[in-house]
């Protein structure tokens, strides 16, 4: 497991992957590794041959090979839904929960 949090670090971590002779990747989610550097991350796991599979399906979206997680847009898309549904008077929810993200498979 590679930690990232600088631009740096991203080329830092490709190398060292390639050097311990990983043979695929597995790249999760965080504030570091959001829209502004994933293109990067994809681009970088393209050039260095790594199968990699990311846990948002933006980063398929971006280039990237397969993803299994909830996708941003679907989330925010489910939030408004139930907003919408939690502040009509005519439409009172017998169950508040929001249930569970839909998780998927994308790939290229």
């Amino acid at each position: 497991m590679l930690d990232v949090s600088s631009e740096r670090d991203i080329e830092i971590a490709f190398v060292t992957l390639v050097q311990r002779g990983a043979r695929a990747l597995l790249v999760g989610s965080g504030p570091f590794l959001s829209a502004a550097h994933r293109e990067r991350v994809v681009a970088l796991a393209a050039r260095h041959a790594l199968p990699t599979n990311y846990s948002l399906r933006e980063s398929v979206m971006a280039g990237g090979l397969m993803s299994y997680g909830a996708s941003i847009t679907d989330a925010y898309r489910q939030v408004g839904i139930y907003a919408g549904r939690f502040t009509r008077a005519r439409s009172r929810p017998t169950c508040r929960s929001c249930g569970r993200p839909n998780s998927n498979w994308s790939s290229i």
